[in-house]
């Protein structure tokens, strides 16, 4: 499959959604999850999400530019990469819920660009990951 251009323009959006936020919010992207005094099983939630980040900021968009250089990559590991950043978030948002008892999901709603990286991206994602043919 060779992207057409107006998918490597969604996908460079992503890319350009994702670098805004961790340029506004680094604090939320970049932390020592050992630091805290949260218990360790959360502790390696956060770390899991740490590293699923960058996945969704460069790894995908790059594997999927490769495609246009006729790089043969299974669509099964672009649809895998495309839901490590929202499983993250998920079991970031589980933790948040068994530790401090409530719902973490007020910061869709209070930063809304977030919907963007934590719903949208991911779906445009495994969309795109749909087309692949192998």
């Amino acid at each position: 499959m060779n992207p057409s251009s107006s998918e490597k323009t969604l996908v460079w959006f992503a890319t350009a959604v994702m670098l805004a936020q961790i340029a506004t919010y680094p604090q939320l992207f970049f932390f020592n999850p050992f630091a805290s005094e949260l218990s360790f099983g959360f502790q390696v939630v956060q770390l899991f999400v740490i590293l699923a980040w960058p996945v969704q900021l460069v790894v995908w968009p790059l594997l999927y530019n490769l495609l246009s250089a006729r790089v043969v990559i299974s669509a099964r590991i672009f649809k895998v990469l495309a839901l490590v950043w929202p499983f993250s978030i998920i079991l970031v948002q589980l933790g948040v819920l068994l530790v401090f008892g409530v719902s973490g999901l007020s910061y869709l709603l209070s930063k809304p660009i977030f919907i963007l990286s934590d719903i949208v991206i991911p779906i445009l994602y495994f969309r795109l990951a749909s087309r692949i043919q192998n």
